[in-house]
């Protein structure tokens, strides 16, 4: 052990120290934010050039709503597959000037690149706790974007939902 008379505890939220039973001083943030302390975060960061509106989906979502890429192409938003490589979601989430996100790690990404980010949600198989438990470090609360997307989607429905999405951000 590195420091032998620590006990060092870090967890991404106030719900994680409740269920742990830990104290709420062990709550900082997702460890995701220690990307920013890399050279490929600078790197990135410094070839920034939001242009596109870009939706990430959870990975169930991309991987069972083919409609949601379908609506994404049609409306020219650019279509973030959280199965692709990291370094070609990151270089992705840069050239956005804003993320609609499904997946956590979206948000926290387009967080870390300063890059805004509207949380969304396509079913009830999304990990409430886990978005609420980040929050809990933002002191707001989560409550995401319905976006209802399904085995029989229309596409015209899906792509009016979108549209509306983006025109109550502009507001």
């Amino acid at each position: 052990d590195l420091f032998p008379s620590h006990d060092m505890k870090w967890v991404r939220g106030l719900l994680t120290c409740r269920l742990l039973g830990l104290p709420e001083n062990c709550a900082l943030t997702d460890g995701a934010y220690l990307f920013r302390r890399t050279q490929k975060f600078k790197k990135i960061y410094n070839q920034k050039d939001p242009k596109k509106i870009s939706v990430f989906p959870h990975y169930t979502s991309a991987k069972y709503g083919a409609g949601l890429k379908q609506a994404c192409d049609i409306l020219k938003f650019q279509y973030i597959d959280p199965r692709d490589e990291p370094n070609q979601i990151l270089a992705q989430i840069s050239k956005s000037r804003l993320i609609i996100a499904e997946a956590l790690h979206g948000c926290i990404f387009s967080d870390l690149l300063r890059v805004p980010w509207i949380p969304f949600k396509t079913s009830e198989d999304i990990l409430e706790i886990k978005w609420n438990d980040f929050f809990s470090m933002l002191h707001l609360n989560y409550s995401p974007l319905p976006l209802h997307i399904g085995w029989n989607i229309d596409l015209r429905f899906l792509m009016t939902q979108i549209s509306i999405l983006v025109g109550m951000l502009k507001r």
